[in-house]
């Protein structure tokens, strides 16, 4: 299975977080569609719905879209129903998703990173420090390090 669990020390015990990637997927279009529609089943995006439009065209999933990190965060219902299971969630994911589901290591990622993207939605472009840069190791780490940055700031 290729549904990991992450664990994060700042949530609950009973809440759960399974991540996956899929890559070279091939029914991108229906998946978008799905979201669109606010299907129930398909609820793996969580964005301020004040930015929603601009978070779907930037972040979410597009009908062009090969490579998908997909994220489930389960929890209890407050009537005390039982959350999915991650074979729940598994088998959803294999009946849903045309693509190869590999591991998610920093490779993976690092592979389906669209790089350009990344440096202009974080506004990462015209750092001369960062273009600077020789080794592409280093670069990463600091272009990981503005992006979290980032993220952390547009919470605030």
């Amino acid at each position: 299975m290729a549904l990991e669990t992450v664990t994060l020390e700042h949530l609950p015990a009973s809440h759960k977080v399974y991540v996956a990637l899929f890559r070279d997927v091939k029914n991108a279009a229906f998946l978008h569609q799905q979201l669109l529609a606010r299907n129930p089943e398909f609820e793996y995006a969580f964005i301020d719905a004040s930015v929603i439009a601009d978070a779907y065209r930037r972040y979410g999933i597009s009908p062009s879209t090969k490579d998908l990190i997909v994220v489930k965060v389960t929890f209890p219902g407050e009537d005390g129903a039982e959350p999915l299971t991650q074979d729940q969630i598994w088998e959803h994911l294999k009946n849903n998703v045309e693509g190869e589901a590999v591991s998610i290591t920093d490779e993976q990622i690092s592979i389906a990173t669209d790089v350009p993207k990344v440096r202009k939605y974080y506004k990462l472009n015209g750092l001369k420090w960062l273009d600077d840069i020789q080794d592409e190791k280093v670069k990463q780490k600091e272009m990981e390090s503005l992006v979290i940055g980032a993220m952390a700031l547009r919470g605030v």
